[in-house]
């Protein structure tokens, strides 16, 4: 007999904690992709900066969840703030004071977003296939959210 479920890949249970990785700017992304375990959402757009790359464990119901997260500097000095959050139920870890805008859809790498806001800040996150994805930016920068949305994409680990 055939069985079909070995085919499925699950999610490794993130037991014990990685100690920190920082990386400077012009980190190698398909490397941290590699540390993260899954492609990680990245930013193609060469007027702003990666200003900063870690990649580290939270604790997260009675185990961890695996983050990586990107600084850019746009052009102003505003910081855009991009994350990947594994496992998918980590979501929650985004957390903060936002209110969730229903009125439509965005897209982000290609995946189905939402927008959540504060204030002073917006959230777009959407879902991968083992990860969470999103993009931190002040509300000042609305102007060029759709601008960034476009330039987003996954970065995958290097093939072995």
């Amino acid at each position: 007999k055939l069985d079909l479920t070995a085919a499925v890949p699950t999610a490794q249970p993130i037991t014990v904690p990685m100690n920190a990785l920082e990386a400077p700017a012009g980190a190698n992304l398909p490397s941290l992709a590699e540390t993260f375990g899954q492609p990680i959402l990245g930013y193609r757009r060469s007027d702003i900066a990666l200003q900063h790359a870690r990649v580290y464990d939270t604790a997260f119901g009675g185990e961890y969840a695996r983050r990586v997260t990107l600084t850019y500097v746009m052009a102003d000095g505003a910081e855009l703030l991009v994350e990947s959050i594994r496992p998918i139920d980590a979501i929650t870890l985004l957390g903060g004071d936002f209110n969730l805008q229903a009125d439509r859809l965005y897209a982000m790498a290609g995946l189905d977003a939402a927008r959540m806001q504060n204030s002073d800040q917006i959230c777009v996150f959407g879902q991968g296939a083992g990860a969470v994805y999103a993009i931190t930016m002040p509300r000042t920068a609305e102007f060029q959210l759709e601008t960034i949305l476009k330039q987003t994409l996954l970065v995958s680990p290097p093939e072995e």
